[in-house]
């Protein structure tokens, strides 16, 4: 998403949001009842220009281990998109939760718009971020969410993403509300 030479217009890129929707609706409503590791790395788009969510459902495979942060900046970037109460749980469950995977969901819009990393231009390692998530008070801040002022989208698009990342996962919505909000972003699919 970070490539500059490739150009995604807006209708391709409404596709894939309407792709990934589709998916984690489906998701949500199986018995794998949700992804736990949503990231761009896991949605692949096939040789017909449709997006497919991939690696869920492994969460037995994986083991507890992979839930803990580590030190190595490599390992760390994989949880630029895990919601901040799974950060924070010290035994965070295997598969995620829906909530966590709505907010991972914000994280992929908001890099998918901005093709700027899912921390737009924040000049911080991956350790400094992750610490501000977990712990924003420390940074005498309420919350720590990547800035939305440079994105060149609708205001809906904005706002459905800051919905995704709030902080109370109660107050996030569920990927058919998210759907309803992003409806005017699938005109002329």
């Amino acid at each position: 998403m970070k490539n500059e030479d490739m150009h995604l217009d807006s209708m391709f890129k409404a596709s894939l949001v309407a792709d990934l929707l589709k998916g984690m609706t489906y998701i949500h409503d199986s018995e794998i009842i949700s992804h736990g590791n949503l990231n761009p790395r896991n949605c692949l788009v096939d040789s017909r220009w449709v997006l497919q969510i991939s690696d869920y459902g492994l969460h037995e495979f994986k083991g507890t281990h992979e839930n803990r942060l580590s030190t190595t900046n490599i390992y760390q970037r994989k949880f630029l998109w895990r919601a901040p109460e799974l950060l924070r749980n010290p035994s965070p469950p295997a598969r995620g939760s829906q909530k966590g995977d709505v907010y991972s969901f914000g994280f992929i819009l908001h890099e998918l718009i901005g093709k700027n990393g899912p921390w737009g231009n924040i000049p911080l390692s991956h350790k400094e971020i992750l610490d501000r998530v977990i712990d924003p008070s420390q940074y005498n801040m309420k919350r720590f969410r990547p800035s939305t002022q440079d994105l060149n989208c609708p205001d809906y698009i904005v706002w459905c993403m800051q919905d995704c990342w709030n902080e109370d996962p109660d107050e996030r919505p569920d990927f058919r509300l998210v759907r309803v909000k992003l409806k005017e972003m699938q005109v002329g699919l």
